[in-house]
């Protein structure tokens, strides 16, 4: 029995030990079969979230007074705008899709109106200011308001023209006249070849400063000025100037009349009846030209300085002429229209950039030299640190019914 015992521990024993060395045994094993392979790390989400939260801008032109086709621009475009907006949910915000809340402010023309209306929409908390006005004297005047409240003006306009000083303020449309003239002196130097000029220009003062820097650069390169008038853009009969430049025959008219479209209209509509043009060249350098005014007689023939037109081979201009046939089937846009589009769609990509709807951190996202919108309607378009631009424009040719670059 003693020995029946003993084999029964030894046996006991030895099933002990095996079970102890069954996970040394394991653990001795092929390591690349065996060793777990750690978890990967869960993907963070960038899928953006989604708030009720508006992001406030303020809209400032004149939607009465004697420019208030400028407010007509802005809610033509804002209805295109609007839906560009559903469809993306809203304006994504540092990951945060929000609406946008317009809020608009009329200076009925008036310089005085545009400098408390910048102050009463700064007051509102807006995160920062689209356009600014619809003159010369009101838009260099919103961007003293701008710097004085420090709400970011994203400027329609070519003035002031040294921004240097003026942190808040962005150009966005119209390009610095210093950075425009060459190109239409050029043109005209070059390709139209003229002994003679004429200057028919609206009396405004950043038509007018535009217009000296023209008159240096044709007198520099031996152009003589045989005409010059500075009419109000609100004169309606040109009749005696038409007949004033007929009789001094210049090989080439400038004529430039800022925004105002009806100027041209009333040139173009009365010079067919006062003997025509003539071998007169005709160079309209203000981009109203190529709004209502190319439906006159007058218009054929003529040149035209403009920052977009129809058929521009950029993915962002389709954009914009697909939006725009999409609400208005039976109109064509304008270069006047396209600036509007372009000055607000420049703002609202700058708060995306920022990630932020405060307006200091907008103005350095604006002007931080890296802002680039590449696919706007007038090709990649690139703010400076100086708040100025890269786009100068073209020069076209308004022949048979339709615009033309001309090379």
């Amino acid at each position: 029995m003693r020995s029946r015992s003993t084999l029964w521990c030894k046996i006991a024993c030895l099933v002990l030990v095996l079970a102890l060395m069954v996970p040394v045994l394991a653990a001795c094993g092929d390591d690349e079969e065996d060793t777990p392979t750690p978890a990967s790390p869960t993907p963070t989400s960038t899928t953006p979230t989604i708030s009720k939260e508006t992001v406030n801008i303020g809209l400032l032109t004149s939607w009465s007074g004697p420019a208030a086709k400028a407010g007509g621009l802005v809610d033509q475009v804002l209805k295109i705008i609007d839906k560009q907006l559903e469809e993306k949910g809203g304006l994504n915000v540092g990951g945060v899709i929000r609406p946008v809340k317009w809020v608009k402010q009329d200076d009925n023309t008036q310089v005085a109106d545009a400098v408390s209306g910048y102050k009463k929409l700064a007051l509102q908390n807006v995160s920062a200011v689209f356009i600014g006005g619809a003159t010369a004297a009101a838009l260099t005047a919103t961007s003293d308001a701008a710097e004085e409240t420090k709400v970011p003006l994203f400027s329609v306009a070519s003035t002031p023209v040294d921004l240097s000083n003026r942190p808040y303020t962005i150009r966005c449309a119209y390009p610095n006249a210093p950075d425009s003239v060459p190109l239409v002196s050029d043109f005209i130097v070059n390709k139209l070849k003229p002994e003679t000029v004429g200057l028919l220009i609206a009396n405004m003062e950043d038509i007018r400063a535009r217009a000296s820097l023209m008159k240096k650069a044709l007198e520099a390169a031996g152009v003589k000025i045989v005409y010059e008038q500075y009419p109000e853009v609100t004169t309606v009969d040109y009749a005696s100037m038409i007949t004033g430049i007929r009789q001094k025959n210049p090989d080439v008219l400038i004529i430039d009349s800022g925004g105002t479209d009806t100027f041209y209209i009333n040139i173009f509509k009365q010079i067919p009846g006062l003997g025509g043009w003539g071998d007169i060249k005709v160079v309209c350098t203000s981009v109203s030209s190529t709004g209502p005014a190319l439906k006159e007689a007058g218009a054929e023939g003529t040149y035209h300085w403009l920052l977009w037109m129809p058929g521009l081979p950029y993915p962002g201009s389709q954009v914009f002429q697909d939006a725009w046939t999409a609400q208005y089937p039976n109109e064509r846009p304008t270069s006047g229209h396209e600036v509007m589009y372009q000055t607000i769609w420049v703002g609202l990509k700058a708060i995306e950039k920022a990630g932020s709807d405060k307006p200091a951190d907008i103005q350095k996202a604006a002007r931080s030299g890296n802002f680039v919108w590449e696919d706007s309607p007038v090709g990649p378009f690139k703010i400076n640190a100086d708040g100025t631009h890269n786009n100068v424009g073209q020069i076209v040719l308004y022949t048979g019914g339709a615009l033309t670059a001309v090379e």
